[in-house]
């Protein structure tokens, strides 16, 4: 996916929030990756990280249609790879759907588990819980993030307004 083609800001404004939970996690892949061993850092950087739409959308048991595969290809990202604005390197994560292949796309999990493992330290991780007005602002290459659980009962509400920027001509990388 090209770098104009990407979501590299998302604001979330809470409206509405759960009495217990309903928070999101975040992590700071920028200071994981600063952070490396250098023995996980050797491996790391072989690999990249093979992300499909489709098949997360099969995992939410969401339709997925032919207008959703031209607008979010499969994509292929090396794990260690540098921030287009700032230069700074991030290891990228993507999700546990994510599949993380050495230079023949082969899957390496042991190499996986170790670097998800290492991005899920609490030292690189913040965790909001929302009060009504909150508002978060993340940049969407550095940060991996993901809502948290709470008891969707019918019986609490969980209403966050969302909005998200794509990198224009008129913001040059």
């Amino acid at each position: 996916m090209k770098m104009s083609q990407r979501h590299i800001l998302t604001v979330l404004c809470a409206d509405q929030v759960p009495k217990c939970g309903g928070g999101t996690g975040f992590v700071d892949l920028v200071a994981a990756a600063a952070a490396l061993p250098a023995s996980l850092r050797a491996k790391a950087e072989g690999l990249s990280c093979f992300s499909s739409a489709r098949k997360n959308a099969k995992y939410m048991k969401r339709d997925f249609t032919a207008e959703d595969a031209e607008r979010y290809p499969d994509q292929r990202v090396p794990v260690l790879h540098r921030h287009p604005r700032d230069g700074r390197e991030v290891l990228l994560m993507g999700s546990e759907l994510s599949i993380f292949e050495d230079l023949d796309h082969q899957p390496d999990p042991e190499t996986t588990q170790s670097l998800f493992q290492h991005v899920l330290n609490p030292q690189w991780m913040y965790y909001h819980q929302y009060k009504p007005g909150d508002v978060i602002i993340w940049d969407n290459l550095q940060t991996l993030h993901k809502a948290l659980p709470f008891v969707n009962d019918g019986s609490d509400c969980r209403l966050l307004w969302r909005a998200q920027a794509r990198v224009t001509a008129a913001f040059q990388w």
